[in-house]
C-alpha cells in the first residue's frame, strides 16, 4: 500500500500501473484502456502530487484481501480526504489491485 502511494506521489506511471491487476475493473464504467489513458494524462500534469494513507485496515481471505483506509490526496488546489477500499488479489507472489471504491 505504501509503495502504491509513493509511486503515485512520485508520478512514476509505470510503477504506479504495475500495482494494478490485468483484470482491474475501473469505476464509472471506464474500460481499462480508457482508465490507463486518463491516469497517464493526470500524472503528466506539472503540479506536485501528495498521496498519503492512514487508518489502514486489511482483511485477508486466502488469495484475496480487502484494504480500507483514509486517503489524503493533494495536487494543485485540490485537497481531498476520503475513505477508499482496494480489493486485492495475490498473483505470482504480489498483491495487485483488482478494484477500488471511494466512500464507506
Amino acid at each position: 500500500m505504501e509503495a502504491w502511494a509513493a509511486d503515485w506521489t512520485h508520478k512514476d506511471i509505470t510503477a504506479y500501473l504495475a500495482h494494478y491487476a490485468s483484470d482491474f475493473k475501473p469505476a464509472n464504467g471506464l474500460d481499462r484502456q480508457a482508465w490507463i489513458a486518463q491516469r497517464k494524462q493526470r500524472l503528466a500534469k506539472p503540479e506536485t502530487i501528495s498521496v498519503t494513507i492512514s487508518d489502514l485496515d486489511i482483511k485477508p481471505a486466502g488469495d484475496k484481501a480487502s484494504a480500507r483506509f483514509t486517503q489524503t490526496y493533494r495536487a494543485g488546489e485540490q485537497n481531498l480526504r476520503e475513505t477508499k477500499t482496494l480489493e486485492l488479489t495475490l498473483r505470482d507472489g504480489q498483491w495487485l489491485i483488482q478494484q477500488e471504491r471511494i466512500g464507506s
